[in-house]
């Protein structure tokens, strides 16, 4: 009996210095919000607040150390729509036909600091109007692509770099364990196809824009990106409904959705679906062998008890 527990203990010892090593877990992040028209100043003001104070409010140890997770890299776009009717032909070629904005580049957030570093970003951040561009902005989260500056279209200045070709989680260099875009939109695809309008029901253009959102969802999956979505409406409005989310969201892997009934709502919500989501996170490949053995371990003692 005494060589029975002997070789317990070894048996025990030898898993959990051999079978779960150390494993330093590192997740990309990139935030996708719907900056169109249809959401005035004050809703605005609240999406960029949100995202600002969850960041800046013990971020790291509150959503990423209980999960294992030692870095997240996060980026954030704002997504839009526009077509640029300009007499000047070098503001058509610097303005273009653009749908992404406000590039905040991809950041490597280890600590509380840095987290509310980056979350103080978002502050003030201009909001370009315009149609909802969903399609474009999936594509440049995950792919990487053409991002403008609202500022040309707002204040009529060339104040930033223009339309420059930034990254997206496949091709920003980093290597992850988990990727993850996460957008906020208040409502349907309008573009390329709806020129900003939607109808009940929904238009051969309005189903069109759909579809291809939905397709740009898929091309992220297809690269293992995990697509999650906060949708931000009232019921009654239609605006927005629980069936175009769940088509956006669903696949391999499965994302999932949440939704707030305003953009009052959307501070605690954002809390709630970035908890979620860092929660899609995978065990270490070991860990299912580890718990294996020690069932088994426990098995083999008792009949030999």
């Amino acid at each position: 009996m005494r060589h029975i527990k002997n070789l317990s203990a070894a048996l025990l010892t030898s898993l959990l210095l051999i079978t779960v090593p150390a494993h330093s877990r590192t997740v990309e992040l990139a935030l996708v919000l719907d900056g169109s028209g249809s959401i005035t100043s004050i809703p605005w003001e609240q999406q960029w607040t949100g995202y600002r104070n969850v960041l800046s409010n013990d971020f790291f140890t509150n959503f990423a150390t209980p999960r294992g997770v030692e870095e997240i890299w996060i980026a954030s776009y704002t997504f839009s729509g526009y077509t640029i009717d300009a007499t000047n032909t070098s503001l058509e070629e610097l303005w273009g036909n653009f749908e992404v904005f406000n590039y905040l580049e991809w950041t490597p957030i280890r600590n509380n600091e840095e987290a509310a570093a980056f979350g103080a970003r978002f502050e003030n951040l201009p909001q370009p109007r315009g149609q909802t561009a969903t399609a474009t902005a999936l594509n440049v989260a995950a792919f990487g692509g053409p991002v403008g500056c609202p500022d040309l279209l707002i204040l009529g200045e060339v104040n930033c770099d223009g339309v420059v070709n930034r990254p997206g989680i496949v091709n920003n260099g980093i290597d992850s364990d988990v990727q993850i875009i996460d957008i906020s939109t208040d409502g349907f695809p309008t573009r390329p196809n709806s020129d900003g309008f939607t109808t009940i029901p929904p238009s051969p253009e309005n189903i069109a824009d759909r579809n291809l959102a939905i397709d740009a969802a898929d091309a992220a999956r297809g690269e293992g990106i995990f697509v999650n979505a906060i949708g931000v409406f009232d019921p009654e409005d239609q605006a927005l409904d629980a069936d175009f989310l769940m088509d956006l969201v669903s696949g391999t892997p499965q994302g999932f959705f949440l939704t707030a009934d305003s953009f009052d709502d959307f501070e605690p919500v954002l809390e709630q679906k970035l908890s979620e989501e860092l929660s899609q996170i995978p065990v270490p490949a070991a860990l299912p062998l580890f718990l294996s053995a020690l069932a088994g371990l426990g098995l083999w003692r008792r009949r030999n008890a």
